[in-house]
């Protein structure tokens, strides 16, 4: 049977107001569908919406939780999600009502969009008997953040994937606690003979009331495993969604490191260029002329030097004239001695070098021009001073805003204080379920502290009564089947072990191109033969090509749908990533956001035949569906 999703419809279910997302456009279903929204919109929403669609627990909802999807500051009364599915060649309407007045979830299931609805999810018997198992929709619907739970020693995901999806867990509830052979030993129990029982009277009502008491105990250990696994299912959860939200700090916070970095390079480079620019000016500024004034009052000296030319016998005359003279031109007495002085020094004043001198200062300053560099540097020291200051303003507004850092420290605090919670219930749910007897022995466990020594406690308890009410061959048989039960669950379970691993390894060999990485082998969780070497984008790539190896042995040929497939934000782990997801299911959708987007849609953008890009965004106070690959490949959650 091929199950395919084709459309999902939202109606007043918290900020998808009125939204159809249709994968199937341009002539048909694509192998791969990327559908982008911004966080908080509505990607964990949706998820929640179609493992409900598929596993009926909406039903089990309470009344706050039904509410909680009611859009904010609406008093709508209603609202529905609804799954167009394909189911071989069938097409069935899988619709989730709310009602928020009264707090209820319904579900229906119509042949068509409207109309002919009948109560109930029916997918057809041989589906829903395989969705109904525990958790098994929970790994086609799939978290990405959680791939890695199946490699860590603290899980238990790779058995229970297993035990899902082969229905392990059917036998279980043979020959387990309260389970069906316990119910027909305790009706043979009840049912035999007053006359059988007379004689032992006394003492069956005390082993019968240490029966009761060890059940009652055996009813209080499997509430505190259930809550023990809860607890430690949800700090495990709980971590995935911080790690989440580091990680979308992390993409501000590189987006605003990148954008300071730009601006402080930027700066770097403008002071720079004042430097060189200031220079330019100085080096004007040694050249008196290019100052206002200057080179007009050298002109005009030069003119006046050309109106001035003594030749020399001119000059030879003058002197011999003043000294002849009884006063000089200053009117001081001319002596003897003063007329010497002045015949004796004429020749040192003129001279022919001493005209050529003043002939080459004439010369110079009739060719001194104004350099125009002046008044560039000046133009260019203002024009970037302007941007200096442009770009250090927006430097000094980055500073002031939170990178995230505060956040970031915040959440890891946060993060560290689940994960000891996580240990610490980790730690119970082992010590109450632990089931080797050495382990219990070095714990000092007593059978009110284990559910595993309180069955034992409660088989021996019934073969003591069975052997006072003549049924003890009965109970002994009954034991004898669970046990071969046990054992079959047991053996079926290393069996398929070992095949998984098999042919996962072989897979891991097909995609990564490598014969260096395998599993070891598949306990609870999976082993890495040399996890050291392993990145952390083959760990998930390894993590899903198990997950494929399942659901290629199963009957049905299922979509697989994930949320955040590559959650950690180094690009090479979504590269890797994104080469492998769409070679091991015939249907993939990924949600993803804006911040993710980068690495893993990459390898996407040259087959679009393949591909869906989908982009829900803001439109006004409501939501829109854009099919369009450049707007998937631009768009940025900030535009909102």
């Amino acid at each position: 049977m091929k199950v395919r999703v084709l459309e999902i419809t939202y109606n007043n279910i918290r900020e998808m107001n009125n939204l159809t997302i249709n994968l199937c456009q341009d002539g048909g279903l694509k192998r791969v569908s990327l559908i982008q929204m911004r966080n908080g919109v509505g990607k964990t929403t949706t998820m929640d919406l179609l493992r409900y669609c598929l596993d009926k627990k909406a039903s089990k909802l309470t009344t706050a939780e039904i509410r909680s999807f009611k859009p904010s500051k609406s008093a709508v009364p209603n609202g529905f999600f609804r799954v167009k599915f394909s189911i071989d060649s069938a097409i069935k309407y899988v619709t989730l009502h709310f009602d928020y007045l009264d707090g209820v979830a319904k579900y229906t299931t119509s042949a068509m969009e409207k109309g002919g609805e009948v109560d109930g999810v029916l997918l057809g018997e041989d589906i829903e008997s395989w969705l109904s198992t525990k958790n098994f929709v929970r790994l086609f619907i799939f978290d990405g953040e959680l791939a890695g739970e199946l490699l860590s020693s603290k899980s238990a995901s790779a058995e229970e994937a297993i035990n899902a999806l082969y229905h392990l867990d059917n036998l279980k509830n043979l020959y387990g606690d309260n389970g069906e052979i316990d119910h027909v030993v305790n009706e043979k129990i009840s049912g035999s003979s007053d006359a059988s029982k007379a004689q032992t009277d006394q003492g069956k009502q005390l082993l019968e009331t240490h029966l009761e008491n060890a059940q009652n105990m055996k009813e209080k250990l499997n509430a505190e495993v259930d809550e023990a696994k809860a607890k430690w299912d949800y700090y495990t959860n709980e971590i995935t969604k911080i790690k989440g939200e580091i990680d979308n700090y992390r993409d501000l916070d590189t987006e605003l490191v990148k954008k300071y970095q730009e601006l402080t390079n930027k700066d770097v480079k403008l002071e720079s260029a004042l430097y060189r620019f200031t220079e330019m000016l100085l080096s004007c500024m040694r050249n008196p002329v290019n100052f206002d004034g200057v080179s007009e009052s050298l002109s005009k000296l030069a003119e006046q030097m050309m109106k001035v030319k003594l030749p020399k016998t001119q000059s030879i005359e003058f002197f011999e004239e003043l000294a002849e003279h009884i006063e000089c031109i200053c009117g001081r007495p001319i002596g003897p001695a003063e007329k010497a002085a002045i015949k004796a020094r004429a020749k040192d004043y003129l001279s022919e070098d001493n005209i050529g001198e003043l002939n080459a200062i004439k010369t110079d300053i009739r060719h001194i021009s104004v350099s125009e560099d002046i008044q560039a540097a000046v133009n260019l020291i203002r024009k970037t001073n302007r941007e200096r200051m442009l770009n250090q303003r927006a430097i000094q507004k980055l500073d002031k805003q939170t990178i995230g850092k505060e956040k970031i420290e915040e959440l890891t605090a946060k993060k560290r204080e689940s994960e000891d919670k996580e240990s610490e219930w980790s730690a119970h749910y082992r010590l109450l379920t632990e089931d080797r007897k050495e382990e219990q022995e070095a714990a000092g466990l007593k059978w009110d502290e284990n559910i595993n020594l309180c069955t034992k406690r409660i088989d021996e308890l019934r073969n003591r009564i069975a052997t006072a009410t003549n049924t003890i061959t009965f109970v002994k048989k009954a034991g004898i089947l669970k046990e071969i039960l046990r054992e079959i669950n047991r053996l079926a379970l290393i069996r398929l072990k070992e095949n998984i691993l098999t042919k996962t390894n072989q897979r891991i060999v097909e995609l990564l191109d490598r014969n260096d990485i395998d599993i070891a082998k598949i306990d609870t969780y999976l082993h890495l033969s040399d996890r050291e070497n392993v990145s952390e984008g083959q760990k998930l790539s390894i993590a899903y090509a198990f997950l494929s190896t399942l659901f290629s042995e199963a009957p049905h040929s299922l979509p697989f749908i994930v949320d955040t497939p590559a959650a950690p934000l180094d690009l090479g782990v979504r590269r890797e990533v994104s080469k492998i997801l769409p070679e091991l299911f015939d249907q993939l959708v990924v949600f993803i956001t804006s911040g993710e987007r980068n690495g893993f849609a990459d390898r996407f953008y040259s087959d679009k035949d393949e591909c869906l890009f989908l982009t829900v965004s803001k439109d006004g106070s409501n939501m829109k569906v854009i099919s369009n690959q450049e707007y998937f490949k631009n768009y940025q959650e900030t535009e909102e």
